[in-house]
């Protein structure tokens, strides 16, 4: 196998694959509700100052949004937009990866190796299709750790520049992006302590960090109106940082060994990487400690999913490790690539439900069959939702006593989402009773 002849030929296969992984569920299911939710709030009937204001009242900076309503004006308003906007950051995000890891070292194998990591990962296949901000949350973390890395390794201003702009960016875009540049702010002080860097470049990234919390000031008052309040995410014990690997990877312990292992022995085998070290683990210790620690001594915040700010550094953290791991001959490393790709391939196509029909909320299921039914009227507990794709009149709790009254039979939908048991709070019977996946129930009923 002789990568560096055939190198641009291996790009491209691989490109492929991850695009083909990435596209191919793509249209395959409906929207679930968070994507609906943003589908509903980026709308390209609003106006930008709506589109904003409701996303400041959600639980993220609006920039993803904007975006998605400019893409939404484009498309007007497709169905499967968002996730085609998601599919096109990840796809750059791949092509950074193997950039990047370039960068780094300088080795067209060893960027092959990074490219081929991210072509097959689970994780970042599975956000690659879903119509929220993850890849462009995966891609800035990209650009403002590694653009961090190289304006400490040379100093160049075009690095510091690129690395103000992500940073700015990646904060408007959630935040759990001001987590990561607290993360990196934590990777200064530390170098600055250990004299790995002088005087004048702390200061000059000091002033770095200051533009970009100056920028990002009009966010500050709606992110601390966050602290507090009722969460629908429980306290996280700390052995998630683990179960979160094994959840990177689809639960592939192949690829768990490759990724989690150098996060565990990178500081005895990479002595000499002082730098590289102190921002792989102040990156990924912290951008799991600090939502950690916030969530219990304030509100829970911590998911899997948001920790994908911190991903790209463990990737490349597993390339740099792998690739200067001295007790392991070329030969083996290169079956050990191979094998990890093989068994991510089969852990993807035989084993994940996340690329089936079915693995999302029925939301447009459920409508399909009520437009095929004669009642004009259903009930929901979450009205916006179902509203996105039914024509029915959607009422919602407070008026299905007086929809009752009329004698008529209505539809009530129950979901898994629900605060409220309809059945027994009210007193109707069930005279037709509709199954759908994800504990969807359709309900034909009336009053007793």
């Amino acid at each position: 196998m002789n990568l560096k002849k055939y190198h641009y030929l291996y790009f491209f296969l691989l490109f492929l694959c991850g695009f083909i992984l990435r596209y191919y569920a793509l249209e395959t299911n409906g929207l679930w509700i968070d994507e609906i939710w943003s589908m509903r709030g980026a709308a390209s009937t609003n106006s930008i100052s709506k589109v904003i204001s409701i996303a400041l009242a959600d639980t993220h900076p609006p920039l993803f949004d904007i975006i998605l309503h400019w893409v939404l004006i484009v498309f007007n308003d497709n169905e499967f937009a968002g996730r085609y906007l998601a599919l096109f950051f990840g796809l750059i995000g791949m092509v950074l990866t193997y950039y990047y890891a370039l960068k780094l070292s300088n080795n067209k194998t060893i960027a092959l190796f990074a490219f081929s990591i991210i072509s097959f990962n689970y994780w970042h296949i599975i956000y690659s299709f879903e119509g929220r901000f993850y890849t462009f949350l995966y891609l800035l973390a990209l650009i403002n750790i590694f653009e961090l890395f190289l304006y400490l390794k040379n100093f160049r201003k075009i690095n510091l520049i690129s690395f103000i702009i992500a940073a700015i960016l990646i904060s408007y875009t959630h935040y759990y992006g001001v987590i990561l540049e607290i993360c990196l702010g934590i990777t200064v002080l530390l170098l600055y302590a250990k004299r790995l860097i002088t005087l004048k470049n702390f200061k000059t990234l000091i002033v770095a960090f200051l533009i970009v919390l100056i920028v990002f000031s009009p966010c500050i008052p709606y992110m601390f109106a966050k602290s507090g309040l009722e969460s629908w995410m429980k306290e996280p014990p700390i052995y998630n940082f683990i179960e979160y690997f094994y959840l990177y990877t689809g639960k592939n312990p192949l690829e768990f060994v490759l990724l989690f292992i150098p996060l565990l022995l990178g500081f005895k085998f990479l002595k000499s990487e002082k730098k590289f070290l102190i921002l792989i683990y102040s990156t990924a210790l912290l951008g799991f400690l600090i939502p950690f620690t916030i969530s219990h001594l304030s509100t829970p915040m911590l998911h899997s999913r948001y920790t994908i700010i911190y991903l790209p550094a463990i990737f490349l953290m597993a390339v740099v490790f792998w690739s200067r791991l001295e007790y392991i001959s070329q030969g083996w490393k290169k079956g050990l690539y191979l094998l990890v790709i093989l068994s991510s391939t089969l852990n993807i196509i035989f084993l994940k439900k996340d690329f089936k029909s079915g693995n999302k909320d029925p939301w447009k299921e459920v409508s399909l069959f009520l437009e095929k039914k004669s009642t004009n009227t259903v009930y929901t507990e979450h009205v916006n939702y179902l509203d996105y794709y039914s024509d029915k009149k959607v009422i919602s709790s407070q008026n299905i006593l007086q929809a009752l009254n009329t004698n008529s039979p209505l539809w009530l939908l129950i979901t898994n989402y629900d605060t409220e048991d309809i059945l027994s709070s009210k007193p109707i019977i069930v005279l037709e009773e509709h199954l759908f996946h994800k504990k969807f129930k359709l309900l034909k009923v009336q009053l007793k």
